[in-house]
């Protein structure tokens, strides 16, 4: 039986990012194939995004059509095979302080409802080149979450508002975002709590509040003509003019240029 180091995988690799305490993959298959029987060093979720995928873990056999995910566990021995036309799955394996946080299942599981949604979530922003540490923390945090619910709030806690207040300060001066992590320590309740309690209020993931909240404070700027893009993009906290410019047409349908345009003329 062979054994897959952490970042190993079957398949090319199109492209990869490290983000949120996770190894974000894009494996391609170009035709059909078996692989031999093997494990991973690592827990990994793997998101099928095109193609037919078939699995076999002891007595049990998966078959994923996109778009579906499965957990497996570390050290899971399994058998894996591509369908006909190849295909193309994303992957999100867990660093091992994920399994210090949350205690991570020991099976295999074909996964759906909401670890499903968080997965696309955390899936189309690394495609947009978007995707911030602190949105895929916040994801993966939920996606764990739900494979071992926790207890709702039954009405906003105070701590989320300090949460929330240290996110949105920090997106208007630039200042470094804190981890998931550090926001659940100064908030004195788990990271995972965090992160589902927070959609509970809010609607979205604390990774997506961040991105819509830096956006805004780039508007305000926007409105002075004396503001150089690079420089309004660098004060809110984007890693680049490029990174800006992705989020900002995400997020409103159009270029920062096209906003300053509309907005001082």
């Amino acid at each position: 039986m062979g054994h897959l180091n952490r970042g190993e995988f079957f398949g090319a690799t199109r492209r990869r990012q490290s983000s949120g305490g996770a190894l974000l993959t894009d494996l391609h298959h170009a035709t059909a194939r078996r692989f031999p029987r093997h494990s991973h060093e690592a827990a990994y979720f793997g998101l099928l995004i095109e193609g037919r995928y078939r699995e076999r873990a002891g007595r049990r056999e998966l078959e994923y059509a996109p778009p579906s995910i499965g957990f497996h566990p570390v050290g899971l021995c399994h058998l894996d095979e591509v369908g006909t036309g190849g295909g193309r799955t994303f992957t999100i394996e867990l660093d091992p302080r994920w399994e210090q946080l949350t205690r991570l299942p020991r099976d295999p599981d074909l996964c759906g409802g909401p670890i499903l949604w968080r997965a696309l979530e955390l899936y189309r922003g690394f495609q947009a080149g978007d995707l911030t540490g602190l949105a895929a923390e916040s994801l993966i945090a939920e996606m764990l979450g739900s494979m071992a619910p926790t207890r709702k709030e039954g009405r906003q806690p105070a701590w989320l508002k300090r949460v929330t207040e240290s996110v949105r300060s920090r997106c208007r001066t630039g200042e470094v975002m804190p981890s998931l992590v550090e926001l659940a320590l100064d908030a004195g309740v788990h990271p995972v709590h965090v992160a589902r309690t927070f959609r509970q209020f809010n609607g979205i993931s604390l990774g997506e509040y961040q991105q819509r909240t830096r956006v805004h404070a780039a508007v305000q700027l926007l409105k002075k003509a004396e503001h150089r893009l690079a420089d309004i993009a660098a004060q809110c906290g984007f890693s680049d003019q490029a990174h800006f410019t992705r989020t900002v047409r995400r997020i409103t349908g159009h270029t920062p240029g096209e906003l300053r345009h509309w907005l001082i003329r």
